[in-house]
């Protein structure tokens, strides 16, 4: 029986809850209907992979399981949007990512995200040329994520990279967070050709990096962007001037892992209010174009 959708005030605008907004919930079939229940249309989950980029989510575990999440998927119109995520390294698992794309396959998700984390870059830019290849044949296109550990840093950089190394199938991943930490702001947008852009991942934040003085920048944005974003609307970020700056029918996905709002909200509350933040602030810029 499909879920009624509670957050959902348009229907137009497609959105992806992240499962790093949700960690503790358990197993994936639950992360799916408590998505549903939310008013989302998408869900980003991760996948097995190693070596681990997050300890902890849950993952679908069988050929049982994979019936199931894809049995609720279908009974409320979702889909999997994006599978988490997949650093390219030295010794790259193609045996293991193989299996992952085959499950994302199987699941009919749209992309996948990847890191360039080879100090080799020759090399990196090679593997991802293979994972691209790879992705494909099972209908998935690969996003590249400038976080801080990937080898470049900057979207627009990134952009640049990817039309020189001619790789077709590579999308840039647009996080918002990520991208205000680099320096850079919606008017960079500009420089990224529409069909570059793979996917957007929203969130708010302080403009100035929060966390403990004597902590290298590093460690502390590596803290923020898995602990302590903020709901859209409750931060500083210019999220109005980034929505606008994206090109029409980018996917959309609330990454939003909340610790703070987490002492006191359990993960369907706090599912709603990152929903409903990103819905108020579209519904804004739908009055004032």
């Amino acid at each position: 029986m499909a879920i009624r959708n509670a957050c959902s005030s348009d229907g137009i605008t497609p959105i992806a809850l992240h499962q790093l907004s949700a960690m503790e919930v358990r197993p994936m079939e639950a992360f799916v209907r408590l998505a549903a229940e939310a008013g989302y249309t998408a869900v980003d989950i991760f996948v097995r992979w190693r070596p681990a980029m997050i300890a902890g989510p849950a993952m679908i575990d069988g050929a049982q399981e994979l019936q199931e999440v894809r049995a609720i998927l279908a009974d409320n119109g979702l889909v999997v949007s994006n599978l988490e995520s997949f650093p390219i390294v030295p010794e790259f698992d193609w045996q293991a990512f193989e299996r992952a794309v085959a499950l994302g396959g199987e699941l009919g998700a749209r992309s996948l995200t990847m890191f360039l984390c080879d100090p080799d870059m020759a090399r990196g830019w090679a593997t991802l040329a293979r994972a691209a290849e790879l992705a494909a044949s099972h209908g998935l296109w690969i996003g590249i994520e400038t976080t801080p550990i990937n080898r470049i840093p900057r979207l627009t950089d990134l952009a640049r990279a990817i039309i020189a190394e001619g790789i077709g199938n590579l999308r840039c991943v647009v996080d918002i967070l990520h991208a205000h930490r680099n320096g850079e702001g919606p008017a960079d947008m500009a420089e990224i050709a529409p069909g570059l852009v793979g996917g957007v991942q929203v969130m708010d934040a302080p403009l100035a990096l929060p966390g403990p003085a004597d902590h290298e920048p590093f460690q502390r944005r590596m803290m923020e962007a898995l602990t302590q974003r903020l709901f859209p609307g409750e931060g500083e970020l210019p999220l109005a001037g980034w929505l606008a700056a994206l090109p029409a029918g980018a996917p959309l996905s609330l990454e939003v892992p909340h610790a703070r709002a987490a002492e006191h909200m359990d993960a369907s509350a706090r599912a709603r209010a990152a929903l409903c933040g990103l819905r108020a602030i579209l519904a804004q810029m739908s009055d004032h174009p």
